[in-house]
C-alpha cells in the first residue's frame, strides 16, 4: 500500500477508475463540495459503505434493536441469574459491550488474551460462550449481525472489479484484520492511503501517528470565561465570522434561550427536532406513573417540568397560566396527581384549566395500558398529531417518522408481539424501544443560513470559520474507560490504547485548525468552583504562546445591543428592566393583599409582579419529589377544622386517633411513595402525639369556643383609583370575655409577621401565639413588639404612586430568588453606577 502525505484537499490526485474512501459520510460530502472536476467512472463512498461492498453474506443483517433482542432471548437462565439480568434493559448496555468486545478481538485477530486476572478470564469465558450461542441462534434463523460479516471468508471483489485504484482518505489507524484484507485487495488493485500530515508526523514502519503536529497559530483565537452564557455573548459580537459551532454536552446547553439573538440548528437527526422532543416528554411522563391504593397517578414533578417546555405546551395547546394553575396544586403538597384530584379538590378548581390537564393525564394512563407494539403503532399513526411538525425546514421528517414505525413493525414480524419476560414494565419498555428507533433517524435539513450547532466528534475535514464552545477540564479529550481491559492489558495484547486514541483526536483537532480559515475557542475556567482550563488547550497555549482574551464583558449589554440591532428598536439600557404599573394589572381596579402577598411586597415589589400579576413561569425552579413540611400544616389544618367543636370532649384522644387514620388517605398523594412505611408507622404516631399535646395546651385558654380558618377582611383606602382590600385566614381564633387570641401553625422557625398582619385586620390588640408542629411547642409573642400600622401599609403600596414595581434594596432578598435571571438586579445596579 502506497502512503501519500499532503497538506490540503487540492493535493489529492485525480485518478480515473478509482474508489475514493472517506472515514465518514460527512467528510465525503465536504470533499465533493470542494472538487470541481469529478470523473464519472469514479465512486466516492464512506469507509462503512466500502466494507459493505466487499464483504457479502447470504444472511439477513439484523439492525437497530433486533440484535440485542435476539441476544437477550438466547441467554441461558444461568447467565441471567449469575449477572442479575432480570429484563431486557438490564442487559442492553452489556450486550453492546459484549458485541463490541468480540469485534475488537476479531479486528486485532486475538484468539486468546494474555495476562488476564482470574476474574477477567472467567467473565470473558462466560460472555464468549453466550456470544457464540447467540450467533448460532440467529444463524439458524438465517440472520447475522453487521460485525460478523467482516470476515476474510466473506471478502468478495465482484462489486468493485471494474476499478483500478482504491484510495483511502486519511486511514490513520489500521488493525491487523484490515491489513489482512487490504493485502488481499492489493493483488487486484493499486492501494493508496492519503494522509493530511507531514512525513515527520507519521511512522510508516509502525503505521502510527507521531506527536509532532504543526499548526498556524495565527488562525486561533482563545477566549476564556466562567460560563457558557458569557461565551455566547462574545460569540454574538463575532457571529458574522462564524459558520459552524461545535460543542460538548450539546444536550445540556439550551440554545433555545438564545434564539432571539442567533439562529442555530443542531445536526440532522430526528432526535434534534421538536417532534422527537415532545414524544420523549410523553415517555418521561409515562415512566413516572405510580400506583397508590390501587389507583394510578402521574408524578407532579415530571408533569410540571414537561409543561415548562414551550414545545410541549404548544403540542397540547396549553397556556402558561394553566401551568401556574397546576403549580398551585404542587404548592399545596401534591407529589402525584390524577384527574380526580383536579376535579374533586375544590381549593383551586377551574374547569377549563383542569380539562386541559386531564386530557394529558388520560393519555398517559391510556398508554400505560398498552402491552403490544401494534397498539403503539396505532397511536403514533392515528393518535399522535405528527402533522403539526411537517415543515419546510425538515422536508422528509414525516417520511422518516413513518419509516421508523415501519421498522418497529418489522420487530413484530420477527419476534411476534408478546413481550412478557423482556421488560419489567411492558408499556414503558416498548415506548423506550420505539424512542431509540426515532432517535437514530437521519433527516434532511434545508440550508436556511443558520449557524450549525453540532457535536465535537462530528467535525468534518474542511470548514471555513469555526467556533468551539464549552471547552473545559470537564470535557474535551477526557479519558473514557473501556469495557473490561486495562490500558496495560490492551498494550500487551496489541489493542489500540487510550493514549493512541487521544493522539488521533489531537491530530484531527490540529487538522481542523489547519484546514479552516479561522477558529475561535471558547474556554471555561472558574477557580471558585474548581473548573480548570482543559489540559489539551493548556498545551496549545504554552506551545504556541497563544494570547488569551479575558476581558470583562457586560453580558446583558451585548445581548440587548444585539436584540436592538435585530429589531431596529431604541431602548434605554437603564430602563429596559423596569415594569410599570398599568390599570389592567388589577382586576376591577382592586388589589387584594393576603398575609403572604404582603410579605412578598415588603421584600420585593418586582418579584410580586412576576409571581402574582405576570404569573411568569420560573424556568429555573428545582422541583423535588420529596416530603414537604407544608404537608404537616395541611394535615394539621384538616384535623383542627374537624375537631374544633369537640375540642373540650373527654374522649377527644380516641376521636383523634380514628380521624387521623381516616384522613391519611387524603394526603397519600402528597407523600413520597418510597417512604410510605415511614409515614404510616413513625410520622403519623409522632404527629398524633403533637396534636393531642396542642389540644390539651389550648384548652387552658378557651372560655367560650375556638374558631379555625377564621376569615378576616378589611378594605382600607384607595391609591390612584385602586381599591386596597386586605384579607386573611387565621389558623386558630379564640375570643374570650377579656381578650382575643390568635394562633399560627408553623412547621419550623418563623417570625410573627403573619400574626401582626391578622392583628391589624382585627383592629385591636390581641395575644399572639405560634405553635411549632414539629416540636409540639406553643410560643407566645411579645405584645411590645412593633405592630403593623396604616402608615406601614401605605409605605409598602407607594409603588402605585411611583408608577413602577421597585426592586428590593436588600441584596439578601436576592439570594436563591427564582427570578434572578429575569430581574438581573446586580447588572442593573452596576450599569447605573457606571452611568
Amino acid at each position: 500500500m502506497e502512503t501519500i502525505f499532503i497538506t490540503n484537499y487540492n493535493e489529492i490526485s485525480d485518478y480515473e477508475n478509482t474508489i475514493y474512501i472517506f472515514e465518514t459520510i460527512t467528510d465525503k460530502e465536504y470533499f465533493l463540495k470542494q472538487r470541481k472536476n469529478i470523473f464519472d467512472n469514479n465512486i466516492y463512498i464512506s469507509y462503512t459503505e466500502f466494507l459493505n461492498q466487499i464483504f457479502v453474506t447470504d444472511y439477513i443483517v439484523l439492525r437497530e434493536e433486533k440484535p440485542v433482542l435476539f441476544f437477550y432471548k438466547s441467554l441461558s437462565k444461568e447467565f441471567k441469574k449469575k449477572y442479575n439480568f432480570i429484563n431486557y434493559y438490564d442487559f442492553i448496555d452489556t450486550a453492546y459491550n459484549i458485541i463490541n468486545f468480540q469485534n475488537i478481538l476479531k479486528e486485532y485477530k486475538i484468539e486468546k488474551l494474555k495476562n488476564l486476572e482470574n476474574w477477567q478470564q472467567e467473565y470473558i469465558d462466560n460472555i464468549t460462550k453466550e456470544y457464540k450461542k447467540f450467533i448460532k441462534y440467529i444463524n439458524e434463523r438465517k440472520y447475522t449481525i453487521q460485525s460478523e460479516i467482516y470476515n476474510i471468508n466473506n471478502l468478495n471483489i465482484e462489486a468493485i472489479k471494474n476499478y483500478k485504484n482504491i484510495m483511502f482518505i486519511e486511514k490513520i489507524n489500521i488493525t491487523p484484520f484490515e491489513k489482512e484484507y487490504i493485502r488481499k485487495l492489493s493483488k487486484n488493485f493499486n492501494i493508496i492511503n492519503t494522509l493530511f500530515v507531514s512525513a515527520k508526523s507519521f511512522d510508516k514502519k509502525k503505521y502510527k501517528l507521531v506527536d509532532n503536529f504543526q499548526l498556524d497559530k495565527e488562525k486561533i483565537e482563545v477566549y476564556e470565561n466562567k460560563t457558557v452564557k458569557e461565551s455566547i455573548a462574545i460569540l454574538l459580537s463575532k457571529i458574522k465570522d462564524i459558520n459552524f459551532i461545535y460543542t460538548y454536552d450539546i444536550e445540556n446547553i439550551n440554545f433555545n434561550i438564545y434564539k432571539d439573538y442567533i439562529k442555530v440548528n443542531k445536526s440532522n437527526k430526528l432526535e434534534n427536532t421538536n417532534l422527537y422532543y415532545v414524544i420523549s416528554q410523553i415517555y418521561n411522563l409515562l415512566k413516572t406513573i405510580v400506583e397508590i391504593d390501587k389507583k394510578k397517578y402521574i408524578s407532579m414533578k415530571s408533569l410540571i417540568e414537561a409543561l415548562y417546555s414551550i414545545e410541549v405546551r404548544e403540542y397540547f395547546n396549553i397556556k402558561e397560566e394553566i401551568v401556574s394553575y397546576l403549580y398551585k396544586y404542587k404548592e399545596d403538597g401534591y407529589l402525584y396527581i390524577d384527574e380526580n384530584i383536579l376535579t374533586e379538590d375544590k381549593s383551586y378548581f377551574q374547569s377549563d384549566k383542569s380539562e386541559k390537564l386531564i386530557q394529558i393525564i388520560e393519555l398517559i394512563k391510556k398508554l400505560n395500558k398498552f402491552k403490544t407494539l401494534n397498539e403503539y403503532i396505532e397511536y403514533f399513526s392515528k393518535g399522535f398529531n405528527y402533522e403539526k411538525y411537517e415543515n419546510e425546514k425538515y422536508p422528509d421528517i414525516i417520511a422518516k417518522y413513518f419509516e421508523s414505525l415501519s421498522e418497529i413493525k418489522s420487530l413484530i414480524d420477527i419476534f411476534g408481539d408478546k413481550w412478557n419476560g423482556y421488560f419489567k414494565n411492558i408499556s414503558e419498555g416498548l415506548f423506550r424501544m420505539i424512542l431509540k428507533y426515532f432517535r437514530a433517524k437521519n433527516i434532511e435539513v434545508l440550508n436556511d443560513n443558520t449557524i450549525i450547532i453540532d457535536k465535537i466528534e462530528n467535525i468534518p475535514i474542511i470548514n471555513n470559520k469555526i467556533a468551539i464552545i464549552n471547552v473545559s477540564s470537564g470535557n474535551f479529550l477526557n479519558k473514557n474507560f473501556d469495557f473490561l481491559l486495562s490500558e496495560k492489558q490492551k498494550e500487551e495484547n496489541g489493542i489500540i490504547t487510550y493514549d493512541e486514541k487521544k493522539l488521533i483526536e489531537k491530530y484531527k483537532f490540529y487538522r481542523m485548525i489547519n484546514f479552516s480559515e479561522n477558529i475561535k475557542i471558547f474556554s471555561l475556567k472558574d477557580e471558585e468552583i474548581g473548573l480548570d482550563r482543559n489540559p489539551f488547550l493548556e498545551e496549545l497555549i504554552l506551545k504556541y504562546n497563544l494570547d488569551i482574551n479575558k476581558s470583562e464583558i457586560d453580558v446583558d449589554r451585548i445581548f440587548i445591543d444585539n436584540f436592538k440591532m435585530k429589531n431596529n428598536e431604541k431602548l434605554e439600557f437603564e430602563n429596559i428592566y423596569n415594569i410599570y404599573v398599568e390599570n389592567n394589572d388589577f382586576r376591577n381596579n382592586k388589589l387584594n393583599i393576603g398575609s403572604y402577598t404582603y410579605m412578598e411586597l415588603k421584600k420585593c415589589k418586582y418579584k410580586y409582579f412576576l409571581r402574582y400579576i405576570g404569573e411568569i413561569l420560573n424556568q429555573n425552579i428545582i422541583i423535588k419529589e420529596e416530603f414537604s413540611k407544608k404537608i404537616v400544616g395541611i394535615f394539621f389544618h384538616m384535623i383542627m377544622e374537624k375537631i374544633s367543636k369537640k375540642i373540650m370532649d373527654e374522649n377527644i384522644e380516641n376521636y383523634l386517633n380514628e380521624l387521623i387514620k381516616s384522613y391519611y388517605k387524603f394526603i397519600e398523594t402528597k407523600l413520597p411513595i418510597n417512604y410510605e412505611k415511614y409515614y404510616k408507622d413513625i410520622f403519623i404516631k409522632h404527629f398524633e402525639k403533637n396534636i393531642i399535646k396542642f389540644v390539651y395546651e389550648i384548652r387552658k385558654y378557651i372560655e367560650n369556643n375556638i374558631e379555625t380558618e377564621k376569615k378576616v377582611e378589611k378594605e382600607i383606602f384607595e391609591i390612584n383609583n385602586i381599591k386596597i382590600n386586605m384579607n386573611g385566614r387565621i389558623d386558630a381564633y379564640i375570643e374570650n370575655n377579656d381578650k382575643k387570641i390568635i394562633i399560627d401553625y408553623k412547621t419550623g422557625s418563623g417570625d410573627d409577621m403573619q400574626l401582626k398582619f391578622y392583628e391589624y385586620l382585627i383592629g385591636e390588640s390581641v395575644d399572639k401565639y405560634i405553635y411549632d408542629l414539629w416540636k409540639g411547642e406553643l410560643d407566645k409573642k411579645d405584645k411590645k413588639d412593633k405592630k403593623i400600622e396604616k402608615e406601614d401599609i401605605v409605605n409598602e403600596l407607594n409603588f402605585l404612586n411611583i408608577g413602577y414595581y421597585m426592586r428590593t434594596e436588600k441584596k439578601s432578598n436576592c439570594n436563591n430568588c427564582e427570578y434572578i435571571d429575569i430581574c438581573n438586579e446586580v447588572n442593573i445596579n452596576e450599569n447605573n453606577t457606571k452611568s
